[in-house]
């Protein structure tokens, strides 16, 4: 019962971390503006890695891709539906990777 119900928690919360990147992912390649990417990806709580293309301004570049790495997860402390004691899933950092041309 415990891990059925721990796998369910991971599943659910694995489907909404995606449906939510997936919207940031999509709308970013393609000539969006670098800063404004870079600033949305910071906001939903991505530690952001760029890839830049050539010596021109940063305000001057477009997003060519937009890379989601897998989020680094742990275990903690949490309450089944009886309120026992189990572990939970606990996502530490998300990483996304911004390639850009200049």
């Amino acid at each position: 019962m415990r891990q059925s119900l721990i796998a369910a928690v991971a599943a659910v919360a694995a489907i909404g971390a995606s449906l939510g990147a997936a919207a940031i992912a999509a709308a970013a390649p393609g000539g969006g503006n670098a800063n404004d990417v870079i600033n949305e990806l910071k906001a939903n709580g991505y530690r952001v890695i760029i890839t830049k293309s050539g010596a021109g301004d940063m305000s001057k570049c477009t997003v060519t891709s937009v890379e989601k790495q897998s989020p680094v997860t742990d275990v903690g402390a949490g309450r089944d539906a009886q309120n026992y004691p189990t572990t939970v899933p606990v996502t530490q950092r998300k990483i996304a990777v911004v390639a850009l041309r200049c």
